[in-house]
């Protein structure tokens, strides 16, 4: 009988630890489903985040696209003023000339000629 009773005390010793075990792991897996509870709400949030940032990306590429054809039409227009006065310029400088020296020929000065060996020739382009 004292054998029993102490085959007794052990199993229940026993069981009480098992108990305590099982506490324990029931309350870290309690823990850790909440970390991941916790996870699965920033993923979510992250998500979304992400989602807003796509389309400011896409906003900002439209935005740089639009940016760059004004650019071009503006660089355009520019570089249009620029030979319009360069133009304008030689043609106002060859009157000031013609003015100051009657009796000279410019009909065959051209803002796309040059004077080479004494000569007015056409530019050459760049490679010739």
């Amino acid at each position: 009988m004292k054998a029993s009773e102490a085959q007794q005390k052990k199993l229940e010793d026993h069981y009480i630890n098992r108990e305590q075990k099982l506490g324990k792991a029931e309350a870290a897996l309690e823990a850790k489903t909440n970390d991941c509870s916790l996870l699965v709400a920033k993923n979510t949030t992250l998500q979304a985040k992400v989602q807003e940032l796509v389309v400011a990306l896409a906003a900002k590429e439209q935005e740089m696209a639009s940016q760059a054809e004004n650019f071009k039409a503006t660089e355009e227009k520019l570089i249009e003023e620029a030979a319009t006065g360069f133009a304008d310029g030689f043609v106002e400088a060859l009157v000031q000339a013609a003015c100051a020296n009657p009796g000279i020929n410019v009909s065959e000065c051209s803002p796309f000629s040059e004077v080479f060996e004494g000569k007015i020739v056409p530019l050459k382009a760049p490679g010739d």
